[in-house]
């Protein structure tokens, strides 16, 4: 995530004593409630009662398939934050489309240079940040490219890489939309 996006949410939430932002994670809205009393979220509750659960670790081939582009529910809790600050999921949005081009473009260097620290590190920015806002798709791809440049599998990476292109495409018209508003 972003320096800029870690310090938007957090002037959100200062004033209710709150961080949405932890370890550079913006975190889900279920996981920011469970942390605090009830305060202004009402009654507190369990990441088991909301039904928030691990990644699945299975290859991004067999988990892509026929998963949506972006995850509503991710985008419900954003929307959610908005009540303090209107506009906020838009600026994200932007934010996002922002720097995941520019992470896009480190990971086609890294590629081509066969740097396979800095493609694993890019290809983790670029997990979590993705994951952020919901690409779940996109996500995993990157986790897979992550694993991928830990072992300096150049031909699998390739492969992958044309996916990934090809999934932030599709996240990018999904957000220019969810952005644009019903």
């Amino acid at each position: 995530m972003g320096i800029e996006l870690r310090h938007r949410a957090n002037r959100i939430a200062e004033p209710l004593g709150r961080s949405p932002v932890a370890g550079g994670r913006l975190r889900p809205a279920a996981l920011y409630c469970t942390e605090f009393p009830a305060g202004n979220f009402g009654t507190p509750v369990s990441v088991r009662s909301v039904g928030v659960g691990r990644l699945d670790k299975r290859p991004a081939a067999a988990k892509n398939e026929g998963v949506s582009s972006l995850n509503p529910k991710v985008l419900a809790e954003l929307r959610a934050l908005e009540v303090g600050s209107p506009g906020l999921l838009s600026e994200l949005i932007t934010l996002f489309l922002r720097e995941a081009a520019n992470h896009l473009a480190g990971l086609r260097t890294s590629f081509q240079e066969r740097d396979a620290r800095a493609f694993e590190r890019g290809a983790h920015t670029l997990k979590g940040s993705s994951g952020n806002l919901g690409a779940q798709a996109m996500s995993r791809l990157c986790g897979d490219l992550q694993n991928v440049g830990r072992a300096a599998d150049w031909d699998r990476a390739a492969e992958l890489m044309s996916r990934l292109e090809e999934e932030f495409r599709t996240v990018k018209e999904d957000l220019e939309r969810e952005r644009s508003g019903p």
